[in-house]
C-alpha cells in the first residue's frame, strides 16, 4: 500500500451555526494524483483552505508526512512542503512572468532588512538563489522562454495557468493543490494540463486535485474523494465511483435507483460523475 503523504482526519470547520466541513477523513499517497470533487456549495475550497492554513480548523487533525501541522500559520505550511494554486490566476501586475514566480520561490529568503544595509552580500546570494528556483519551474512547466520577460497579464488564460502552477513549483512543495486548474482552459490546454500534471506526479509529486472538469479527473486521478454538504461521501478509483449510486445521485439530485441503466445502452455514471 502506498504510504499517504497528508492525511486529514475528522476535519471540521464551522462558521457560526453553519457546519461547513463536518468530520471528513482522507488521505493523499505519495507520487500520485488525488482528486477531490463534489457539487458546488460541497466544502471542497473550504477544505483546501484548512489544510494550507488560509481558514483555522474548528477541529481535526492535518498530518504532513506525519508530522502534525495543524496548528502552523500558512506560510509555515508552505515551508513544511505544501504549496496551492487558486481557482482564478493570482498574477501580479506590473511584474514579468520570472518575476512572477520569482515572489513563490523568494517566500524562503533567510536576509532581513538590516542585510541590506549591513549583509548585501546575504541579499544577492538569496536572490540568486530565487531566480534560479523560478527559472527551473518554469522550464519544468515548457513555457516557451521567450514569454518569461512579459508581462504577465499578457499571456493568454491558459498560460498564465502554467504561470500560477510554476510558482508554486519554485517553492519546492512535497504536496501541490490546485484548486480548478481547468476552470476557463479549451479542450486542447485542458489535455495539456493533464498530461502536465501526469508528469509531475510520475516524478514523485502529490497532488491534490478540485476540479469539475469529470473527463480530466477521471483519466488523470488515481484516487477520487467525494464530499457533499461538507461530509465524506465516498472515496475510491475513478472506475469504483463511477459505480457509487450515492455519488451518482449527489451529482444528478434524483433517486440513485432512478439513474441505473444498463451498462449495454449508457454509461451515465462515465458522463455525470
Amino acid at each position: 500500500m502506498t504510504q499517504a503523504l497528508l492525511r486529514v482526519s475528522h476535519l471540521e470547520k464551522s462558521f457560526g451555526g453553519l457546519k461547513a466541513v463536518n468530520g471528513v477523513s482522507f488521505d493523499v499517497p505519495r507520487g500520485q494524483i488525488t482528486a477531490l470533487i463534489g457539487p458546488n456549495g460541497a466544502g471542497k475550497t473550504t477544505l483546501i483552505n484548512l489544510v494550507t492554513g488560509l481558514l483555522p480548523k474548528s477541529s481535526g487533525d492535518i498530518f504532513l508526512d506525519g508530522v502534525d501541522i495543524g496548528h502552523l500559520a500558512a506560510p509555515d505550511r508552505v515551508r513544511a512542503g505544501i504549496s496551492r494554486s487558486y481557482q482564478t490566476p493570482q498574477m501580479i501586475r506590473g511584474l514579468t512572468v520570472l518575476e512572477n514566480v520569482i515572489v513563490g520561490a523568494d517566500l524562503f529568503s533567510t536576509f532581513s532588512v538590516t542585510d541590506l544595509f549591513w549583509r548585501p552580500w546575504r541579499v544577492r546570494r538569496d536572490n540568486a538563489i530565487a531566480r534560479e528556483k523560478a527559472r527551473a519551474a518554469l522550464q519544468r512547466t515548457e513555457l516557451p522562454e521567450a514569454m518569461w520577460h512579459l508581462p504577465a497579464e499578457s499571456l493568454s488564460y491558459g498560460e498564465q495557468r502554467r504561470v500560477e502552477i510554476a510558482r508554486t513549483l519554485a517553492q519546492e512543495p512535497s504536496l501541490l493543490l490546485l484548486d480548478e486548474p481547468a476552470a476557463g482552459l479549451n479542450p486542447r490546454e485542458t489535455e495539456g494540463l493533464g498530461e502536465f500534471l501526469q508528469t509531475l506526479a510520475a516524478d514523485g509529486l502529490s497532488i491534490l486535485l478540485v476540479e469539475h472538469d469529470m473527463p480530466l479527473v477521471m483519466s488523470i486521478a488515481q484516487k477520487i474523494v467525494v464530499v457533499n454538504f461538507g461530509e465524506l461521501l465516498a472515496h475510491g478509483t475513478p472506475a469504483e465511483i463511477q459505480k457509487n449510486d450515492q455519488v451518482i445521485a449527489a451529482y444528478l439530485g434524483v433517486d440513485p435507483i432512478e439513474t441505473t441503466v444498463s451498462e449495454s445502452t449508457t454509461d451515465h455514471g462515465s458522463q455525470h460523475v
